[in-house]
């Protein structure tokens, strides 16, 4: 039995390479474009002090944008991990993120860092 070729089979073998070659590089697109933002986000970072930290970190508050609020704290706590207006800052932004249990862990160290009760515990008790 003599089966009749394809006449598209390789067109159709290079399109689906083609298509993987896209994507490919698609990725890789995406991939650049992160990093470069995370490289970007670092270094300004780098040359904030921790006043200019927590400016940045509450302006991102008001406008609810918690993730980016986030970032700046922790780059805070990392140049000062006992401030505790950043600790209890920052577990008032992953509460309002929706990260419950790091809020909690947060607000925990800004009351054992001498954080007021009143400041710590109703945010606490919602987390």
């Amino acid at each position: 039995m003599v089966t009749a070729a394809k006449p598209f089979a390789s067109a159709e073998s290079k399109c689906g390479d083609t298509m993987k070659v896209r994507q490919t590089f698609h990725h890789l697109r995406m991939l650049a474009a992160l990093l470069a933002s995370a490289l970007v986000l670092a270094a300004c970072n780098r040359g904030a002090n921790e006043a200019e930290l927590l400016t940045s970190a509450k302006a991102y508050v008001e406008k609810q944008d918690y993730g980016a609020a986030v970032i700046q704290l922790k780059a805070t706590l990392q140049k000062n991990p006992q401030s505790v207006e950043a600790r209890l800052l920052l577990g008032r932004a992953l509460l309002a993120s929706g990260d419950a249990p790091a809020a909690a862990i947060e607000l925990q160290k800004a009351m054992d860092l001498g954080a007021m009760a009143s400041d710590v515990q109703p945010p606490l008790a919602r987390a």
